[in-house]
């Protein structure tokens, strides 16, 4: 997923290269800056603060301060969470569903996530067939941006590669929700019976592994606290026992929220209510119903109503407490089909990644108790329904491991060569105007503040940005209101590079004739205007 060549780093999928800018321009700030300047600023947007979640980039960006590579830095400590989750996983579901089999296959189901975007692709195909589209797939057949604004079906390429904060969170939630699990399992039976002290100091663990969500991934923490408030109705006249998890959590939690997320959000519309989240409104009720349940076979396929099949015969074999356990997905379900987390609508799948992890096991008792029928057609229905599950998942991860076909240039070596010298000649806190690109080199190599990263991103972290980005059009443009502006937002340096020069249309005379240049490279200058604006 990333890897050096001849002519600069490259990403082994389009999601990487779109969202790892952002990963390495943090773990690069964690390895190359002083802890004082850790978070100072939000790396798409100078002054605001680092609300996302940090703690896999700060892991990374310490590998890299020790001395191992970029690229080493970053995907080993990923394989080691992949692993972890993946084993996690099945403890959580072999506690739920009390078979090694069913907990398999429930981790296999989940991870082979996407609905029915295979049937599309072989209709495509045998209307056009060839081997080379059979063995690679010429588009995302699980992708439905023009429908429903969703960007992946399958969980590996949408969010657990590409969105590293996702994967370390995901990865911890699980291992909490399974060691709570295990605890209050064997409570249920004993509820008279004082704690063991293993079992407090399992949940003792499992509180500060959730008290850490805050800078890990916020979806997740979500979920878990859910999840938590359920079974803690549940089991409510044990709630001295859920002491030893609640405390620690609470207080860890509280105390990395007040410090690293409060207050860095603008955006007072951030949150909304969004009933249906995506499908098309309808003229009524009816329709609009009718219209949700088709969004939702179409991305998921057989999934919810497997799962709801599901969910019935769990309230027969299964007791409460795996019986509450399970609902926690479909009331994340139900939320996120109601209220709009973030900006991006596409940002609610994380919830929903969260519901289908739920529903995964719920689908396999559906499976299982086919499989265990006695005559032969429930379990060729079975087989059927797995490969409907799992179809389209397994075709996506079979195109994103064709490299070769994937591969996105992520930077030259003069866009990294150029990062290193403004580390070493400029202040770490300088504020650089560049052009609002997501994966600009001063912001990921030079690791230093810019005004403006991608607007849509900045939008989506909470950032009122779009008079930002009008002022920056203007002082690209030079002259009196330029300079205004430039002192107004504290620039020290005015980066020109080809995407300026492109896309800004900067006047870079203006900037040649007034300011000196303070480092250079063939395609880009780096202007000096601190004489003007005072700037550090």
């Amino acid at each position: 997923m990333l890897g050096y060549r001849a002519n600069g780093l490259w990403a082994g999928h389009v999601h990487v290269w779109g969202d790892w800018s952002l990963h390495i321009a943090m773990v690069n700030i964690f390895a190359f800056k002083d802890p004082g300047d850790w978070f100072a600023y939000h790396p798409y947007y100078a002054g605001g603060k680092l609300t996302y979640g940090f703690l896999t980039n700060l892991v990374s960006g310490l590998l890299l301060r020790s001395g191992l590579s970029l690229t080493v830095s970053m995907l080993v400590p990923s394989m080691l969470y992949g692993i972890a989750l993946t084993y996690g996983l099945y403890v959580l579901f072999y506690q739920l569903l009390r078979t090694q089999k069913a907990a398999v296959t429930s981790v296999i189901v989940f991870f082979c996530s996407s609905g029915l975007g295979f049937l599309r692709f072989l209709a495509d195909w045998l209307n056009k067939p060839t081997l080379e589209s059979l063995l690679y797939p010429t588009k995302d057949y699980t992708r439905l941006e023009k429908q429903y604004q969703w960007l992946a079906g399958n969980w590996f390429n949408g969010m657990l590669i590409p969105q590293r904060a996702f994967l370390l969170g995901m990865c911890i939630t699980v291992w909490v929700m399974a060691g709570v699990l295990w605890v209050f399992l064997r409570v249920a039976k004993k509820p008279k019976e004082h704690l063991t002290k293993y079992q407090k100091y399992v949940l003792v663990a499992c509180g500060l592994g959730a008290g850490l969500l805050p800078i890990t991934h916020m979806h997740s923490f979500i979920v878990l606290v859910i999840g938590s408030g359920l079974l803690g109705l549940l089991t409510i006249k044990q709630w001295r026992k859920w002491l030893w998890y609640v405390i620690p959590a609470g207080i860890l939690s509280s105390v990395l929220y007040v410090t690293f997320v409060k207050g860095g959000i603008e955006n007072p519309q951030f949150m909304r209510i969004l009933i249906g989240w995506t499908a098309p409104v309808g003229n009524g009720l009816l329709e609009r119903i009718f219209n949700w349940l088709k969004m939702w076979w179409e991305i998921w396929g057989v999934m919810v109503p497997m799962a709801l099949i599901g969910f019935s015969i769990a309230r027969k074999k299964l007791d409460t407490f795996r019986l509450a356990f399970l609902g926690t997905g479909w009331v994340v379900f139900a939320l996120a089909n109601v209220i709009l987390f973030q900006p991006i609508h596409w940002d609610n799948s994380k919830l929903f990644m969260w519901a289908y992890l739920f529903f995964s096991p719920m689908a396999v008792l559906v499976l299982q108790q086919l499989w265990r029928e006695k005559s032969q057609l429930p379990k060729v229905v079975a087989m059927l329904l797995a490969v409907l599950l799992i179809g389209s998942g397994i075709m996506e991860m079979w195109r994103l491991a064709r490299f070769d076909k994937n591969s996105l240039q992520m930077a030259s070596y003069e866009d990294i060569e150029l990062g290193e010298e403004i580390q070493q000649k400029t202040h770490p806190r300088a504020v650089f105007l560049t052009a609002t690109s997501h994966n600009h080199p001063v912001m990921e190599w030079g690791a230093r503040s810019i005004l403006l990263g991608y607007p849509g991103w900045a939008f989506n972290f909470g950032f009122l940005y779009q008079q930002r980005e009008r002022d920056i059009g203007t002082m690209f443009q030079g002259g009196p209101a330029a300079e205004e502006l430039m002192k107004k937002y504290n620039v020290s340096y005015v980066a020109i590079g080809p995407e300026e020069r492109q896309f800004m249309r900067a006047n870079e005379a203006y900037f040649s004739n007034k300011y000196p240049i303070a480092v250079s490279s063939r395609n880009y200058r780096i202007y000096d205007v601190r004489s003007l604006t005072g700037g550090l």
